[in-house]
């Protein structure tokens, strides 16, 4: 069941001469945990609005939230839960203060048996009398989460979920978002620079650039066109030119080069049948060869037009 269907969605903002979504065609399904990536200005923040009915795209052909399309005839409420990467709570107010707080002003009831289960689900037993400023960043953003799950939602989007979080504070975020898929059944998009984290907890990755999206592939599917390892070679700046020349001499055909402001950095990212030979033709002086990462990836998708204009 597709819980998220878009169909040739555009937003163009009166101050800009450019589209910030550009022809967007999207299908999310139940039960789904999706990676939104893509560099500052790609278009994340307007798609997360697009989708939580904030903002109605300029033109559009579907925007359908549980099957609703919510901005054509009389604008429906979208079952949408967002979470940002900021406290939401109020710091003076108990744990359960602020969800029945919350709670009211969505008017739902709910009864205190239910909540405390499920505070206790997520470790978070024992502490519904406790002021929120009292709670760690951690117990802050699960608290953020719990409070939005109690709505019934079955689409949850999160903005940078674990930002400023500590690895064990990270972990238990992650633990429960996979509980709410694996057994809640709520699809979840995520949008995050963090890379490493996308790859561990994401079924799916959506590749948004210029307001486009250039990659949409399962997780194990990202991975295929390339080879597992890749090698990465640090050069200076104004050699970049003579590598990029270099490796197509050499027949290289999957690799990318950019600009940093220290030097140059180029990837690999395929099977190199004698690395010794390759290294001492190209005369390379140092390399790292790794696992690929979907960093990598990422890197790939925004550089390598840059080679093909070449």
């Amino acid at each position: 069941m597709n819980i998220v269907q878009i169909k040739n969605c555009s937003k163009k903002y009166s101050k800009n001469e450019f589209f910030s979504l550009k022809n967007i065609n999207l299908k999310l399904e139940k039960g789904e945990i999706v990676g939104l990536i893509g560099p500052n200005g790609s278009g994340k923040t307007t798609l997360i609005k697009v989708l939580s009915g904030l903002l109605k795209p300029t033109e559009y052909e579907e925007v359908k939230i549980l099957g609703d399309d919510i901005y054509k005839g009389k604008m429906k409420t979208p079952k949408v839960g967002l979470v940002l990467n900021s406290n939401q709570m109020y710091d003076d107010l108990t744990v359960m203060e602020n969800i029945q707080f919350f709670l009211r002003m969505h008017k739902i009831k709910k009864k205190k048996e239910e909540i405390i289960a499920l505070l206790k689900k997520f470790n978070l037993q024992d502490r519904e009398k406790s002021l929120v400023k009292s709670l760690s960043t951690g117990m802050k953003q699960k608290l953020n989460i719990i409070r939005i799950i109690l709505l019934d939602v079955q689409f949850l989007i999160l903005d940078e979920p674990t930002s400023g979080l500590d690895p064990v504070s990270k972990s238990d975020v992650h633990n429960l978002l996979y509980t709410l898929s694996k057994e809640f059944n709520i699809t979840i998009l995520i949008s995050s620079h963090v890379m490493n984290e996308v790859q561990r907890l994401c079924t799916r990755v959506v590749f948004l650039n210029n307001g486009q999206i250039i990659k949409d592939n399962i997780m194990e599917d990202i991975f295929k066109d390339f080879y597992k390892d890749v090698i990465e070679i640090r050069i200076p700046k104004d050699e970049s030119e003579q590598m990029d020349q270099k490796f197509r001499d050499y027949g290289i055909t999957k690799y990318i080069i950019w600009n940093q402001n220290d030097g140059s950095t180029a990837l690999i990212m395929e099977y190199i049948a004698n690395k010794d030979t390759f290294i001492s033709k190209l005369q390379i002086n140092s390399f790292n060869e790794r696992p690929i990462q979907l960093e990598d990836v990422f890197f790939y998708e925004l550089y390598k037009d840059r080679l093909e204009e070449n």
